[in-house]
């Protein structure tokens, strides 16, 4: 009925003010706490004021607007008005997006100076900016990535009340004239949002990670998985210490609980989302003793666990983090590292050992 469509509208509408509000809440406790600061003191922090201008400026601009238009929206039951008057506020939006890619690279740049990190990390840690925010360093290409969320938002929300709209409404063209407007950015978005969660994923990771003498963000990495580890101490008692294992399309990074940089492997002649080329023979090495290859087909697996997986049953040996040897072994260790039931593990090494025993007997006996 008619009275229950007015009655929709003016649930959505109250909804997406007080959607504005957090909105405007947010990106005021980033700017005033966090980037205002960072700018002022941007020497201090070894960064160029035209790089922060490029990652920065534009949100400064809409925050500005932001402010104003929630006020307008507030004195309104209904926002249409106000968004087909400025509409032309998306420009904002478009050039964000074109430039988020960029500032990702630059951001990685930014994080090789503890400078930047404990300065950012105080702030973002400050009580005014994690009542809104998240106030981790690594939530830092997040708030990024904000804008870009709002304008989906504001792109279902005239999805939705086009449908609770009929075209004899008189608001019917200009909510069609906001959802064709935002559906071009929407769309731009959505073309490139598997890539921009990608790179957004491996900052969040560098981030995390201190000493990292190169960067993680790349074109043409992506992150495949990150596990715990435990890692034998040397001495009495064989104790373990725990270490973190973050693993891309191209390569591993081994790391610290704490996020230290230890060390980096990088995959030869191979790709973790693609597969081995044919013959390519992929090894992660960990100690200073050289090991033979395994056989095709076969994992090399050990009775000496220098390192393990947690929670995963994926093999572990003494000279290899990983080892595998064909696109096959490949895609079955991987499948084992998504498991968690660490009885399996026991399981498959026992069976692979007995496996390779009998067939080390076999090969004995027939010489």
């Amino acid at each position: 009925s008619e009275t229950a469509r007015t009655h929709q509208k003016e649930v959505l509408n109250h909804e997406l003010i007080v959607s504005e509000d957090i909105y405007v809440s947010e990106l005021d406790a980033l700017l005033t706490n966090v980037i205002n600061p960072l700018t002022i003191n941007a020497h201090r922090c070894h960064l160029k004021a035209e790089e922060l201008i490029h990652v920065f400026g534009l949100m400064k601009h809409m925050l500005d607007f932001h402010e104003q238009f929630v006020r307008m929206l507030h004195d309104e039951i209904y926002v249409y008005e106000h968004f087909d008057t400025y509409i032309a506020f998306l420009q904002l939006y478009h050039r964000h997006l074109h430039r988020f890619s960029h500032s990702l690279h630059i951001i990685s740049e930014w994080s090789k100076s503890m400078a930047f990190r404990e300065f950012t990390m105080l702030r973002l840690q400050n009580p005014r900016v994690s009542k809104f925010i998240d106030g981790r360093l690594c939530s830092l290409p997040y708030h990024l990535y904000r804008p870009l969320l709002r304008c989906k938002e504001y792109y279902r929300f005239f999805k939705r009340v086009e449908k609770i709209t009929s075209s004899s409404d008189a608001e019917y063209k200009k909510v069609m004239k906001c959802k064709n407007t935002l559906r071009i950015v929407y769309s731009k978005i959505r073309k490139r949002d598997s890539h921009i969660t990608q790179k957004s994923r491996l900052l969040e990771i560098q981030l995390q990670i201190f000493d990292n003498p190169q960067p993680i963000v790349s074109d043409h990495r992506e992150f495949v998985y990150n596990r715990m580890c435990e890692q034998k101490r040397s001495g009495f008692g064989k104790k373990w210490k725990q270490v973190h294992l973050y693993v891309f399309n191209d390569g591993l990074l081994w790391c610290s609980r704490r996020g230290q940089f230890k060390q980096a492997f990088r995959f030869e002649h191979c790709n973790l989302l693609y597969g081995a080329a044919d013959g390519a023979h992929l090894f992660i090495q960990y100690g200073s003793k050289q090991k033979k290859q395994p056989q095709q087909n076969a994992a090399s697996t050990s009775t000496a666990h220098d390192m393990r997986i947690l929670s995963s049953h994926a093999p572990s040996t003494k000279q290899f983090v990983l080892a595998f040897a064909s696109e096959h072994i490949r895609d079955y260790v991987l499948h084992l590292i998504q498991r968690t039931h660490i009885s399996h593990l026991e399981q498959l090494q026992s069976r692979y050992r007995h496996g390779h025993h009998q067939h080390h007997h076999q090969h004995h006996h027939r010489h």
